[in-house]
């Protein structure tokens, strides 16, 4: 009787490790899945003016806003003088100022384009995904 327990009880044993062994091998898939995902996201938002069909030499000035922009938000970052109200301040002067300088460069059409690039990116983000502005119904019902 004895022996037959500890067959019993290495059987569960084989059958619990064989369990975890594939719930984590499901996990470790489903977790490279949501990379991919999120990776192929950000790729695909990594130029978000490739749908205006920007010239050269607008692709080349809107590159040099863009990095000077990148320039200046890290000195803005770096800098110990200023509190977080101050950096948060100027961060969001110099996105308007980037802004404004990279709707200088592009044609009305282009500009329109943009405005509802961005309207749709807002209204698909995951700050907005579950709530809809018609929804009045209460959060905690």
């Amino acid at each position: 009787m004895n022996a037959m327990k500890k067959i019993l009880f290495l059987f569960a044993i084989v059958l619990f490790a064989a369990g975890a062994a594939q719930a984590q091998t499901q996990d470790s898939t489903a977790v490279k899945s949501q990379h991919q995902h999120n990776h192929m996201g950000k790729a695909h938002h990594k130029n978000p003016f490739r749908e205006l069909n920007l010239t050269k030499d607008q692709n080349d000035k809107i590159k040099a806003i863009s990095q000077d922009g990148k320039a200046k938000r890290q000195e803005i970052m770096n800098n110990t003088a200023l509190s977080d109200a101050d950096k948060k301040q100027q961060l969001k002067a110099l996105h308007n100022s980037n802004r404004k300088a990279i709707a200088a460069v592009l044609t009305p059409d282009q500009q329109t384009k943009l405005k509802e690039m961005q309207k749709n990116r807002r209204q698909h983000s995951p700050k907005n995904q579950g709530t809809s502005p018609n929804d009045t119904t209460p959060a905690n019902s």
